[in-house]
C-alpha cells in the first residue's frame, strides 16, 4: 500500500510545483482500469491534504471516470469536471475525444499509456484555451505545461514485450 501512497504523492507534489490553482486550472490522471480509476479517486484527497496541508480547499473535488459508469454519471461527472465541483479527475481512456475541457493545465499517467497514439491523444487533453493557459501562468516558452508520467521498471518490460507482438503480428 506505501507505494501506492508513494504515486499519489508524487501528483500532489507535481501539482505543488506547478502551481495549482484551483480558480484556473484542472487535473487529469489517467490510469489503466476502472477500479483503479475507483480506488484512486477516494484515496488521493489523503496525499492532497499531506502536501498542501489539512485546510487544502480542493482536497474532497476529486472525482473519476470510466466506460463502466452508466451514461447519466458520465455526463454528471463531466459537468462536474467542466464547472469545477470536481478539479481532479482520475479516468481511463473512454475520457476522450468529444470532451472538451480548455483549463486542463495537469496531466499525469499513473503509469505508461498502452500506446504512444493514447499518450498524445491524453496530453491532447492540455491547455486547449490560449487565454485560460495565460491566465493560469503558462506559456510555450518560460513556464510550458508539464505532463507527469509514473513508471516502474516493470512497465518498460511490459511495454517492450507488446511492443515486439506488435511488430511481429505486423509482419504476418
Amino acid at each position: 500500500m506505501w507505494l501506492k501512497m508513494i504515486g499519489f504523492l508524487e501528483v500532489a507534489n507535481y501539482l505543488k510545483s506547478g502551481k495549482f490553482n484551483p480558480k484556473l486550472s484542472r487535473a487529469i490522471i489517467f490510469v489503466k482500469s476502472r477500479k483503479k480509476v475507483e480506488d484512486c479517486s477516494l484515496i488521493m484527497s489523503d496525499s492532497l491534504k499531506d502536501v498542501f496541508g489539512a485546510d487544502c480547499s480542493f482536497a474532497e473535488k476529486v472525482g473519476g471516470f470510466h466506460a463502466g459508469m452508466d451514461a447519466e454519471d458520465r455526463k454528471d461527472t463531466y459537468e462536474k469536471y467542466k464547472t469545477g465541483e470536481i478539479l481532479i479527475l482520475f479516468a481511463t481512456k473512454a475520457f476522450g475525444m468529444g470532451m472538451d475541457i480548455p483549463n486542463i493545465h495537469f496531466v499525469t499517467h499513473y503509469s505508461p499509456p498502452s500506446t504512444f497514439e493514447d499518450f498524445l491523444q491524453e496530453v491532447g487533453r492540455a491547455g486547449r484555451n490560449e487565454k485560460q493557459r495565460l491566465e493560469a501562468g503558462f506559456n510555450n516558452s518560460e513556464n510550458p505545461i508539464k505532463t507527469l508520467c509514473l513508471t516502474t521498471n516493470n512497465d518498460f518490460a511490459k511495454l517492450k514485450t507488446n511492443c515486439m507482438k506488435a511488430e511481429f503480428h505486423g509482419m504476418r
